[in-house]
């Protein structure tokens, strides 16, 4: 399903590896990015295939411990509570940042 976030990042991607591969940057590694056959620039991302390219660098249950006595949970303590869940941190100081942020670059798209 294309969603327009799928499409904002697709767009993202797509202009920066435009940009890179005219800065003379080798993509060739990079099978997921869709060439125009005729000019050779960037036109699509293939999802499927990029996924396949960056993997996973850490099983989905290694991050943040339910209990709090993890590494990460010290991460997103605060000054009153030693450690803290990354949902509950996120949900309160990170989710506003990143709206902003995206609010910010779909303007510049827009």
């Amino acid at each position: 399903m294309v969603t327009v976030l799928s499409k904002l990042c697709e767009r993202i991607y797509r202009c920066a590896a435009n940009k890179a591969q005219a800065r003379g940057t080798d993509l060739s590694k990079h099978t997921y990015l869709v060439r125009d056959n005729k000019t050779g620039t960037i036109k699509d991302i293939n999802w499927e295939a990029y996924n396949r390219f960056v993997s996973r660098s850490k099983a989905p249950g290694a991050f943040d411990s339910r209990s709090n006595d993890s590494g990460e949970n010290n991460l997103f303590g605060t000054s009153t509570t030693d450690n803290n869940h990354f949902t509950i941190t996120a949900l309160y100081t990170i989710q506003p940042l990143i709206q902003r942020h995206m609010y910010k670059m779909l303007r510049l798209l827009l």
